[in-house]
């Protein structure tokens, strides 16, 4: 209750309303606001002990604000998300990436303006790629950044010492030479066909969902250096001569150390890896490499994805904030508080990050400082070398999810024989048609 108010009802009411009055008030921060932080998970927050310790401490330094923790299914959690809004049931806080809190949510008109979080400090700590991902293409931030990974393959390195194709690797870099990707897998392949009379399958395609498909995509747009969508960012073009002929290069490797598996998952394909069946995966990640390299009999070696430029254009995910419109002004008032308080606050960032496993998207704590976020200092330097190739971030072009939907057909259909083109191009024909009624022809907007 405001002093106005109060000092009013005194004079007014006499001691009566003062009694009243103190009841009230009483009363009222008693009650406080209870946020609702709902949570995609990513990184180290698939547990709601992490996120809980962020609201516990924020807890402790506004006692009248109570944060309610609720951690969503990884597949279902964004649908989740997306049902709720609009309604008295929809979260105050999320927790979630850039192409559903901004391009989705955003879009809809559901999220609130964070622009007042995104003072000169943090434009300057945050790289434009990233930065960019947050904001509308009309200019509106939706989202605070919190933490990032990004995605790699890995080899086992003793297989490929003992079939002699290091040689196509540069290994300093962890990166390929020119054909080097082509050449390990043709001449290793070999080596078990004579040396030990195997077939054996050096890289498996697992398309039996779309559960980490985007690892995948970010294999064929470096094969051949290619890009999911136009410079402008008005059309997509999966039909374009650099995607097909990544697809054609691996459809060249069937049956000569690549295949596909329609009955496999990326958690199946990187379970066989870890467990010597495979010499690589194409799914890993900084966070992955945390969790699961121990598990391994062998030298897990990260590698960047191939690029026939040599000039790998890596992706990954961005995790962050976003604040439900909810028009209860307390309520996204105490909600932008929590999310300066996690992101501003130095220390309480790097708590943040740290219980991500990921990587901080604030130059500030980019260095070894960071309590308990890296495993080594081999570690840290390598992936943070990775990092330097983060140059784009695709997801958050409209339609994005419906053009996922559409590349986990495209790779099933693959896998049965299908024609690559006809099936590239009916993806672009439905996907920048649809861009042109919903959408029209719009630029990229930054403040």
């Amino acid at each position: 209750m405001a002093r106005s108010n109060l000092k009013r009802m005194i004079i007014k009411g006499g001691m009566t309303g003062v009694i009243v009055a103190f009841f009230m008030c009483c009363e009222t921060a008693a009650e406080g606001s209870n946020l609702k932080l709902w949570v995609t998970p990513a990184g180290g927050y698939i547990e709601q002990s992490a996120v809980q310790q962020l609201a516990d401490d924020y807890h402790a330094a506004n006692s009248d604000v109570n944060i309610e923790i609720r951690i969503l299914d990884a597949e279902t959690g964004d649908d989740e998300i997306t049902a709720a809004m609009g309604t008295e049931d929809a979260p105050d806080i999320v927790l979630s990436s850039p192409e559903s809190i901004v391009t989705e949510w955003g879009s809809a008109g559901y999220m609130a303006d964070l622009r007042s979080l995104w003072d000169e400090q943090v434009e300057r700590e945050i790289d434009g790629e990233i930065r960019e991902a947050c904001v509308s293409r009309d200019g509106i931030y939706y989202q605070m950044p919190l933490f990032r990974d990004v995605y790699t393959m890995a080899i086992n390195y003793d297989i490929f010492k003992k079939t002699s194709v290091l040689q196509y690797l540069n290994e300093d870099a962890h990166s390929w030479k020119d054909s080097g990707f082509i050449d390990c897998v043709l001449v290793m392949h070999d080596y078990y066909l004579q040396k030990e009379d195997k077939d054996i399958v050096v890289g498996k395609i697992p398309c039996k969902d779309r559960r980490e498909q985007r690892f995948f995509m970010s294999f064929i747009t470096n094969l051949s250096n290619g890009h999911l969508v136009n410079d402008e960012r008005t059309a997509y073009k999966i039909s374009s001569s650099s995607i097909r002929n990544s697809f054609a290069i691996l459809s060249n490797l069937r049956g000569k150390g690549i295949s596909y598996d329609t009955k496999m998952s990326s958690e199946d394909e990187m379970n066989r890896f870890l467990a010597g069946k495979l010499p690589i995966t194409f799914f890993w990640s900084y966070y992955k490499h945390q969790k699961f390299a121990d598990q391994a009999d062998f030298i897990v070696f990260p590698m960047m994805y191939p690029n026939s430029k040599n000039i790998p254009v890596l992706t990954g995910d961005i995790c962050g904030f976003g604040v439900v419109d909810n028009k209860d002004e307390q309520k996204i008032q105490d909600a932008m508080e929590f999310v300066r308080f996690v992101t501003a606050d130095a220390q309480e960032y790097e708590k943040a990050v740290s219980l991500s496993g990921c990587f901080p998207v604030r130059s500030s704590v980019y260095g070894d400082s960071v309590s308990g976020l890296y495993r080594t200092d081999e570690d840290s330097r390598l992936f943070r070398f990775f990092m330097e190739y983060f140059k784009d971030y695709e997801a958050t072009m409209p339609l994005f999810s419906e053009m996922e939907d559409e590349w986990y057909d495209l790779v099933r259909q693959i896998a049965g024989g299908g024609k690559i083109k006809p099936l590239t191009t009916a993806i672009d024909e439905k996907l920048n048609k649809k861009l042109e009624e919903d959408y029209g022809i719009v630029e990229v907007v930054l403040e």
